[in-house]
Formats: structure tokens, C-alpha cells, sequence
């Protein structure tokens, strides 16, 4: 078991270093340069060269990837930001709280609202109360995430005036007390979750409905039912623990999707979070911001994916024995 989690850590390192090498390929082949902000016609070309030997855009592009790199790999610095200065490791530090708290409210949300729905269906297949449900949730997995935070803006906040649509306090949060302020920022949070969480929640609905229906027609079910066993007992002992095991593998799609999804959420209700840093970074061609969230994105992405085929593994014992201990 163990000898297998580690070659599935060592199969991932190639992927990651070839992941953020062609990220940095791709940021620093793309037209623009970051010198260019602060240059002006009148300086002399002396000038001009001191300002890329600043940010050493003035060497090669491999040797600016393996300087990088080393720094990276033998000290964790990413350099500092071109925009204002700061360390790129506290940039991403101080803009992760508000991803984290996003994200993780959107994914409860999502699995909650998903599974539920799932069973609720599942148990009512084809009926119009089915159909209703299945039809609304396939709207929100294909609504882009953009326009369903606007259209949640304009209605609520704007229209109807029930919710905050931007930020996570409101300007008189110091003066309020503890509760004042846990209800302020649950206002606050309420619509850009919602933005986030419910196309991830129709990608569970619709994992979870076909799990429970294969689940509920299969022949173990159908020999329980033929034993006497009761009907609840069938649902949440045999049907649901089989459905839910395709969510395990699932959860290394819904992160890269949080991921993603957070970066427009974020812009979207002007959220002070990573997303939000990278989309100022790629505006100013902050190169050391990019590349820092490239690689935590790249990191994050790959170690969720080893722990969801992990844990897949773990419960599903003829994965397990077919791989030979993992």
C-alpha cells in the first residue's frame, strides 16, 4: 500500500514541472512586457536596460526559467512582485484566506444541494417532478459563472436590495459585535457561494441520479428486496454507498473547477482573494504573481487527484486488488 502511494507521488512530479514549465512559457511568449511600464519616451536607453536588468528580462528566456526554477526548488522563493514589491510566497498567503473560505462554502454547498437532489430524483425517475429538477440543474451547469453572479447582482442586491454584491465586510464592520459581524459576512457570502457552488452542484446532481438509478435497478438491490430487507435500509446501506463511490474519483474534477470557478467569482464580486491577484497580475504582467499561482494551482490540482484515486482505491476493493496494493 505504501510502496504504491509512493510511485503515484513520483509519477506526479513530471506532470507538475511540466505543467508550470509551459505555463511559464506561455506568460513570458505572450505579447507585452512589464519593463514597459515603467518607461516613457524620454529615458535614455542606458535607463531603459538598468530597469529589464532589474527584473532580469534582459537575459535568455531558458535561463530566466532555470534561475527561476532553482530558486523555486532549492530556497521556495518566487521572487518578488514587479507591481508593488512584495514577496510573491506573501502576495498568495494573504490573498488565500477568502479563496479558501469561498471555495470551501461553494463545495459544501455543491455536495450538499447535489447529492440530495440526487437521492431526491433518483427516487421519483421520470416523474415531472424529475424532470423539473433535472432540466433546471443542467441550466446551471451550463450557465458561465460570470453571468450568473451578474444576474444574481442585479436581482438581489440591486433590484430586490436583500444581499451585499460585493466584498466580504460591509465599511462599519469594525463597529459591529461578534454576532453583528458572523451575520454580516454570511450576507456577504451568500451570492458569490451560490454563483460558485451550483454548477458544481449540477455536476454532483447528475453523478449522483445516475449512480442512484443504476444503484436501485441493479441485481443486489433487487435481491434485497426479495429477502424482505425494508426499503430504507436498501437506500442508505446498499444503493447510496455504491453511487457515492464515483464521487470520491469525482472530487478531482469539482477542485480544478473551484479553482477556475473562484478566479471569476472573485473579479466578479470584487473578492480579495487569489483569483482576483491573478487576473491584476496578468493585466500589469506581474510575472513572479503568475507564475507562484500557476504552480500553487498546478500543486493543489495534482495533490487532490493522488488523494481522490488514493481514497478510491481504499474503498473499492477490486480496484484495490487489480492494482496490485494501491
Amino acid at each position: 500500500m505504501l510502496n504504491g502511494i509512493i510511485r503515484r507521488i513520483l509519477s506526479a512530479i513530471p506532470t507538475l514541472l511540466v505543467g508550470i514549465t509551459l505555463c511559464f512559457l506561455i506568460i513570458h511568449l505572450a505579447p507585452g512586457n512589464p519593463a514597459t511600464r515603467f518607461l516613457n519616451p524620454s529615458q535614455t536607453a542606458a535607463t531603459q536596460e538598468i530597469i529589464r536588468e532589474r527584473f532580469g528580462l534582459n537575459q535568455s528566456l531558458p535561463i530566466q526559467y532555470f534561475h527561476w526554477l532553482k530558486q523555486v526548488l532549492f530556497h521556495f522563493d518566487f521572487g518578488y512582485s514587479f507591481y508593488n514589491g512584495k514577496d510573491c510566497t506573501e502576495v498568495l498567503i494573504s490573498a488565500l484566506g477568502p479563496t479558501i473560505i469561498l471555495s470551501f462554502w461553494a463545495l459544501v454547498f455543491a455536495l450538499s444541494v447535489g447529492i440530495s437532489l440526487g437521492i431526491f430524483t433518483a427516487l421519483r425517475a421520470d416523474t415531472h417532478v424529475d424532470r423539473v429538477i433535472n432540466s433546471t440543474m443542467m441550466i446551471f451547469l451550463s450557465t458561465p459563472a460570470f453571468w450568473l453572479g451578474l444576474m444574481f447582482i442585479g436581482l438581489f442586491t440591486i433590484h430586490l436590495n436583500w444581499l451585499p454584491g460585493s466584498h466580504l465586510h460591509s465599511l462599519y464592520y469594525d463597529q459591529l459585535d461578534s454576532f453583528g459581524q458572523l451575520l454580516d459576512s454570511v450576507r456577504h457570502l451568500i451570492l458569490p457561494v451560490f454563483t460558485l457552488g451550483l454548477p458544481l452542484a449540477a455536476t454532483v446532481f447528475k453523478y449522483i441520479r445516475a449512480g442512484m438509478i443504476d444503484a436501485l435497478q441493479s441485481d443486489y438491490t433487487l435481491a434485497a428486496r426479495a429477502r424482505g430487507i425494508r426499503q430504507s435500509t436498501i437506500l442508505w446501506k446498499y444503493s447510496l454507498k455504491n453511487s457515492l463511490l464515483p464521487l470520491v474519483s469525482l472530487l478531482g474534477v469539482i477542485i480544478p473547477a473551484l479553482l477556475s470557478g473562484a478566479v471569476i467569482v472573485e473579479v466578479v464580486f470584487a473578492l480579495p482573494g487569489v483569483g482576483r491577484a491573478m487576473v491584476t497580475a496578468v493585466f500589469g504582467r506581474d510575472y513572479p504573481i503568475l507564475m507562484a499561482g500557476a504552480s500553487l494551482a498546478f500543486f493543489i490540482v495534482i495533490l487532490f487527484n493522488i488523494v481522490a484515486d488514493i481514497f478510491y482505491r481504499i474503498l473499492d476493493p477490486r480496484i484495490r486488488n487489480s492494482a496490485g496494493g494501491l
